[in-house]
Formats: C-alpha cells, sequence, structure tokens
C-alpha cells in the first residue's frame, strides 16, 4: 500500500489527465473476491459435481450471492469515508493527494478535472443529442434536422413549425450558437458561430478549419475527425458529430467536398448522412480556402469557362472540356511530356482541390497555389502553360487525321489540297503522269474525318476510361 501512495506521489504521475484513487481498506471486499475465485475453482475442476446435480446448484447459488455481494459493495472502494460506509480510499491528481473527506468532495474534484482537461468543450443544453449514443426518437429527430438543414437553410427555423423534438435541437445547437442566422440583409444562412457566448463553439470550429483547410488539400477520413473532436480538450459528443459537420460544409459549401469510399459526392442528401452516421469510416472530406493564389486561379477559370467561382464547377467544367477529346487523345504518347504529364493529372485525379492547386501546376513544371496571393506574372506564366498543353492536346487527333488523310489521298495520286479529291473546277485529278484517274466522292473521303463530339453532360468523378467513353 505504501508502495502505491509512492507512485501517486511521484512525477510520472504529475499529469493533469490522470487521477488515482487507492482504497484502503478493503477486507470485506478481499473476503469476497476470495471466496469467489474459490468456488469457481472448484465449480471448474471438481469431477464429482458432474453428477451430482444438486450441489452444482448449490455452488451456482454461492458464486450468483457472491458476485451480487461484490458488485454491491465495489462503489465503496471508492469511497473516502472509514469502513463500513467507505474504504478511506486516498485521491491523487497531478502527482499531489486531495483533501477529499466525502463522496461529494470526489464528484468535486472529478468535475475540476474534466473542466481543466476539456477546457475547450461546447456546452450544449440539450440532453437529446449532446449524448454518446442516441435514443430512437432523438436519432430520427436528428434526422430530420439534417434533412432540414440541407433543403431550407435559407428560412427561418429551417422551415421547422411548432415545437418537435428536433426544434430544441435546432435551438441549442444552431441557434443558439449562431451557426444558422440572418444577416444585415435579412437572408439566413449558415455562417461561423459567436466568437463569445455561453455555449463556447468557435474553439471546436477553429479545430475543424485546421483539420479540413490544411496547406495540402488531402481529404481526411472522417472517423479521424470526429476522434479530434472527441479529444482533450473538445470533448465533442458523438450525437453531434453528424450536426456539427453538416452545418460547416453549409457555412462552406464551396469551398468543401464530401467522399465516400474514394467516390466524390457532388451533392450530398440526407441519404448520405444517414450512412455516415452509421458508418463515418466510410467518408472523408476535404477543403481548400479560395483565397490569394488559388482565389486567381479560380476566378479567371470560372470566367473563361462560364461557371460559379468556386473549386467544383471550375472543375467540373475542366473535365466536360476534356472530356470530348477522342480516345486516340487519351492513349497516344506522341505528346510533349508536360501534356502526358497534364493528361495523367486528369486521369489520376482524386480530389478536386488537390488537382486544381497542386497536380496541374505541378504537371505544367509550375509552383503549387497557396492561399498566400501570386504574382500576376505567376499566374500568367501558369495559363499560358496550360493553354498551350490544352492546345496540344486537343490537337493531337485532327493533326493526325489530316496527315492521313494527305497519305491516303497521296496513294490515289490526289493532291493534298482538297480534301474531296476534286480540283477548283470540280474535275476529276490528274495523275503526275498526265493520266486520268478515278475520282472520290466527298462522302467516301468525309468518312475518315469523323467530328469532335463535346459532350453537354457533366463528368462523373473521378474520371474513368470507361467514363470517357
Amino acid at each position: 500500500m505504501q508502495a502505491f501512495r509512492g507512485t501517486a506521489a511521484s512525477a510520472e504521475c504529475a499529469q493533469t489527465d490522470l487521477v488515482i484513487a487507492i482504497p484502503q481498506q478493503i477486507g470485506e471486499v478481499r473476503a469476497a473476491v476470495t471466496e469467489l475465485a474459490a468456488m469457481r475453482w472448484a465449480s471448474e475442476n471438481t469431477l464429482e459435481l458432474r453428477d451430482d446435480r444438486v450441489a452444482r446448484r448449490e455452488i451456482g447459488l454461492r458464486i450468483a450471492e457472491a458476485e451480487h455481494f461484490l458488485r454491491r459493495n465495489l462503489t465503496a472502494l471508492l469511497d473516502p469515508r472509514k469502513e463500513p460506509l467507505g474504504s478511506g480510499c486516498l485521491w491523487s491528481w497531478n502527482g499531489e493527494r486531495q483533501p477529499i473527506r466525502s463522496r461529494v468532495g470526489v464528484s468535486y474534484l472529478l468535475s475540476d478535472v474534466c473542466d481543466k482537461l476539456y477546457a475547450k468543450a461546447p456546452r450544449v443544453r440539450n440532453e437529446l443529442i449532446a449524448r454518446r449514443v442516441l435514443s430512437s426518437a432523438a436519432a430520427a429527430a436528428r434526422r430530420v434536422l439534417i434533412e432540414k438543414m440541407l433543403t431550407a437553410g435559407d428560412k427561418p427555423l429551417l422551415g421547422i413549425e411548432g415545437y418537435p423534438p428536433e426544434r430544441s435541437m435546432y435551438e441549442s445547437v444552431l441557434g443558439a450558437t449562431g451557426l444558422h442566422r440572418e444577416d444585415a440583409s435579412g437572408a439566413w444562412a449558415f455562417r461561423p458561430p459567436f466568437e463569445k457566448g455561453d455555449v463556447n463553439l468557435w474553439p471546436v470550429w477553429q479545430r475543424l478549419n485546421e483539420i479540413v483547410f490544411q496547406t495540402q488539400p488531402e481529404p481526411q477520413p472522417l472517423d479521424a475527425v470526429f476522434r479530434a473532436l472527441a479529444d482533450p480538450p473538445y470533448g465533442v459528443m458523438d450525437g453531434l458529430h453528424p450536426v456539427l459537420l453538416c452545418a460547416f460544409m453549409m457555412a462552406h459549401s464551396d469551398e468543401t467536398t464530401l467522399y465516400r469510399e474514394g467516390t466524390f459526392i457532388p451533392e450530398p442528401s440526407v441519404a448520405d448522412y444517414e450512412v455516415l452516421m452509421r458508418r463515418p469510416e466510410l467518408f472523408a472530406i476535404a477543403g481548400c480556402h479560395v483565397t490569394g493564389g488559388r482565389a486567381a486561379v479560380v476566378e479567371r477559370l470560372a470566367k473563361g469557362l462560364n461557371v460559379k467561382p468556386a473549386t467544383v464547377p471550375v472543375v467540373r467544367a475542366l473535365f466536360r472540356m476534356v472530356k470530348g477529346l477522342s480516345e486516340f487523345a487519351w492513349q497516344t504518347r506522341c505528346l510533349p511530356d508536360t501534356t502526358l504529364a497534364l493528361r495523367d493529372a486528369f486521369q489520376n485525379a482524386r480530389s478536386p482541390e488537390r488537382f486544381l492547386f497542386v497536380d496541374v501546376p505541378q504537371a505544367l513544371q509550375h509552383a503549387e497555389f497557396r492561399d498566400q496571393p501570386a504574382s500576376r506574372g505567376e499566374v500568367e506564366t501558369f495559363f499560358h502553360a496550360l493553354n498551350s498543353n490544352i492546345q496540344q492536346w486537343a490537337g493531337k487527333t485532327p493533326r493526325v487525321l489530316a496527315k492521313a488523310r494527305n497519305d491516303l489521298l497521296a496513294a490515289c495520286g490526289l493532291p493534298p489540297e482538297e480534301p474531296d479529291g476534286r480540283n477548283f473546277d470540280g474535275n476529276p485529278c490528274e495523275s503526275k503522269a498526265g493520266s486520268r484517274k478515278r475520282s472520290f466522292s466527298p462522302s467516301f473521303v468525309a468518312s475518315f474525318r469523323p467530328p469532335l463530339m463535346i459532350p453537354v453532360c457533366s463528368p462523373s468523378w473521378p474520371l474513368s476510361p470507361t467514363a470517357r467513353r
């Protein structure tokens, strides 16, 4: 016992997340544990009990009574009061013995430890959702709340009428924190929470920003994100995770993307969130602040492609533009090295953010774009390289077709100037020896010049060879 006391007072145990309890008077509990162990040994190792039903029943009853007595008296082990009320338990925290004389003192100690350990925890006063495991009724109300968040974010109270359970969740999680509020113009939308307030959600929001908006825009597994929010000093309960995630993605709708098993989800629905709440390990989230050099790239591409100035719409338009290229353009190796690298970036893309700001610049031998401002010269150099390489890529098939057409006409003794095999006067061409050669109809030669088709549908993500066809 003295060794335990010395260990509790040592420097190794001077940790804010470690509380040590050393029971002192454990006579009755020790006797009960010894008796229970002896009876279990006898029940498992006495062969004579195999044929004696009365003895087996008797020892079974005694084992049950000993287990019941032990469970009933285990709470006394942590009681600082003397026997028979407690065990005179000694409590130590942060390497120091705590002057505790009652069970109420134990509660105060644990409360103070949790306050210090989870100093940045949000104070959500709602027992329906601020739990590790929700009841069936609370889970159904949370599903309705998320559906309203996805479909009615521009309405006061998300369009909730009356006072159903989801209304109380809204008031305590979204309303009291300022996550859903109106601006000066009267427009309702999802916004960052209040920096100051009783709920104290701002530190958790900042932590989410740090996880999602990293220097390298990589998808982060949601189970790891939720674990980071649950760990000290945040301590966010599991029931709050999906609601906070949905609010975060709605507030940063142009900067965040959601993935399920590596596949980009363009418009997350309540069905996706239902799976997410049960299997968060299947999902990942990625984000990218569109500021500095990234903003310059997105704005210029959006203007040229006539889309909304946001990462995902711009990347979709880029893929729509190159998806109409022929299979030959996607397979040939007779292209400049930078053009081949650009094509590989399109083929191997897994994240819109990383594709646009990291993979494409690296393929063009250009520095990746970060949050810092980029000079006009850097942006111009990047777009000059991008345009020239896309032109090289898109023009490869027409150049090969033109060469094949000219070779065919030359083999037929026709001049390469006219693709329909006729002179300007409409008469059949003459061979070099002056003899009349057979003429070909325009439809015959045109059959060797298939047009490039630019589909109007949006490509899937990531782009696969099957999707390109």
